[in-house]
C-alpha cells in the first residue's frame, strides 16, 4: 500500500507525540526506570491521547487534503 506524503507525515507527528506523551507519563524526575513497574495503561492512555490530539489538529490545519493557504488574511 503507497501511502502519500501528507498521510505519512501526519503518522510521524502522531508518532512522536505519542512518544511524549508516553515519556510524560513516565516522568522526567524517573533516573532509572524497570519497565516490569511501569502502569501500562497510563502510559498507553497518555501516548494515544497525544497521537488522537496530534491528529486532530492536523486534520484541522488541512493535513490530510493539504497544506492551508493563509495569504486571504493578508488583507490584500
Amino acid at each position: 500500500m503507497k501511502i502519500n506524503d501528507r498521510t505519512r507525515d501526519l503518522i510521524d507527528r502522531a508518532a512522536v507525540t505519542a512518544a511524549q506523551g508516553a515519556i510524560l507519563a513516565i516522568g522526567g524526575e524517573t533516573v532509572t526506570a524497570n519497565a516490569l513497574t511501569f502502569d501500562w495503561s497510563t502510559i498507553g492512555g497518555y501516548a494515544l491521547g497525544g497521537a488522537v490530539l496530534s491528529v486532530l489538529i492536523n486534520v484541522a490545519r488541512g493535513g490530510l487534503s493539504g497544506r492551508i493557504n493563509l495569504e486571504h488574511l493578508d488583507g490584500e
